[in-house]
């Protein structure tokens, strides 16, 4: 792979052995990494270089990891870039919280080379297609969705319009501005999708969007 087609990733981690380990890995993977140890100099680093992906630590120096995501979802050229949280918290409800925040995903500590590599290939076409449907008509995200998703799992229109924002970028906030809807409601939604496409949780929905798109 040509460095200039290398997908971007800026990695925000203050354990040294860990963000060497997974800036290893990342190469591997094929990706070019540029990793830093502080919050703050981290943002600067994603304003700088605007990546594919920012993978962030939950506590940092400086900004913490959902102080970075805040700043990046108020920036309208770094606001639908994908951010992947990195956790060894076992809070019960924390993913949930995370989601909620804006986070695409978060990644457990410890976690595999499988696990990493599974969830940035989603997130990288999550990030390509955001940019794509971004620019796109809510006619033409129907048509690209609407037989796949409606058809075979017969899901409701509104059920269909939660995925369509996401599919498009949107977090979970914003889904809720835009739908005008409660967050439970938002969440009754989003448990009967994933029961209906059969998959875990919002990255495997994401996987079967690309699929069927």
């Amino acid at each position: 792979m040509e460095s200039e087609d290398k997908p971007l990733v800026v990695l925000i981690e203050d354990d040294d052995s860990v963000r060497l380990s997974l800036k290893m890995s990342l190469v591997s993977l094929g990706y070019e990494v540029f990793d830093c140890a502080d919050g703050t100099q981290g943002l600067k680093d994603v304003k700088r270089i605007r990546p594919n992906v920012v993978i962030v630590d939950y506590q940092l120096p400086g900004l913490d990891g959902i102080e970075i995501l805040r700043a990046m979802r108020k920036d309208s050229l770094l606001s639908r870039i994908p951010v992947l949280l990195l956790t060894g918290f076992e809070k019960e409800g924390f993913r949930e919280e995370a989601l909620r925040e804006g986070f695409v995903d978060f990644l457990k500590k410890p976690f595999s080379s499988d696990d990493l590599k599974r969830v940035l290939e989603v997130l990288i076409r999550y990030q390509k297609t955001a940019d794509v449907m971004n620019t796109a008509s809510a006619g033409r995200r129907r048509k690209i969705l609407s037989k796949g998703l409606q058809d075979k799992f017969h899901l409701t229109e509104r059920e269909f319009e939660v995925v369509a924002l996401l599919y498009k970028g949107m977090s979970t906030d914003e889904i809720i501005d835009a739908m005008n809807i409660k967050r439970n409601t938002h969440k009754n939604h989003m448990s009967r999708i994933l029961k209906k496409v059969n998959v875990k949780n919002q990255t495997e929905l994401l996987q079967t969007c690309y699929s069927l798109a």
